[in-house]
């Protein structure tokens, strides 16, 4: 019987503590735009590829847009994957330039539609890169709260094509980011 109650409060001691030890606030995923692998399925020109300055980006650093004003017009898509953990922030370093770069950010729940968790509108004139941190709040549709998990996200502009459109495109995307609490991959 003394083994059976030690068992008992071993586990439930570790049940308890478990949170305790998980790491908070940290990287699940990060993703440079320039390397997502298929993006021709849903991203535009890598910025190296096209004309312009972009925010003054240092090449070889490099970004992707979500409209390139020729091949791709959105809406971007890509999936976060992660291992033991819970999602609870979306982090995107996007340029605000001179075009309207008004975006939304959607994830995609369990039934296959999509959710919007965020929204970005423009602020600057000029061209400037932006940090934006999107929160994410779990309910019974999503499939991003605990555990090994993946969460589709999509960036669809909202704004409509400026001049410059057909040249430069619109709304670049530098890198994203996934974090939460758990163990890193």
């Amino acid at each position: 019987m003394k083994k059976i109650i030690t068992i008992y409060i071993i586990l439930t001691l570790a049940m308890i503590s478990t949170p305790v030890f998980a790491a908070k606030d940290i990287v699940l995923e990060h993703i440079e735009a320039e390397d997502i692998e298929n993006a021709a399925l849903s991203w535009g020109l890598k910025v190296s590829e096209h004309t312009g300055n972009y925010g003054g980006m240092n090449y070889p650093e490099d970004g992707r847009l979500v409209d390139d004003g020729d091949n791709m017009k959105g809406p971007a898509q890509y999936t976060f994957t992660w291992d033991h953990a819970a999602a609870q922030t979306l982090i995107i370093r996007h340029l605000d330039g001179i075009a309207d770069d008004s975006f939304n950010v959607e994830v995609e729940n369990k039934k296959g539609e999509w959710i919007l968790i965020g929204v970005y509108e423009d602020k600057n004139t000029s061209e400037k890169w932006e940090t934006t941190t999107f929160e994410l709040k779990g309910g019974k549709n999503v499939m991003w709260a605990k555990g090994t998990g993946e969460m589709k996200i999509r960036i669809v502009r909202t704004a409509e094509d400026w001049s410059g459109y057909g040249t430069y495109g619109q709304l670049a995307i530098d890198w994203m980011e996934l974090r939460g609490n758990g163990k890193p991959r």
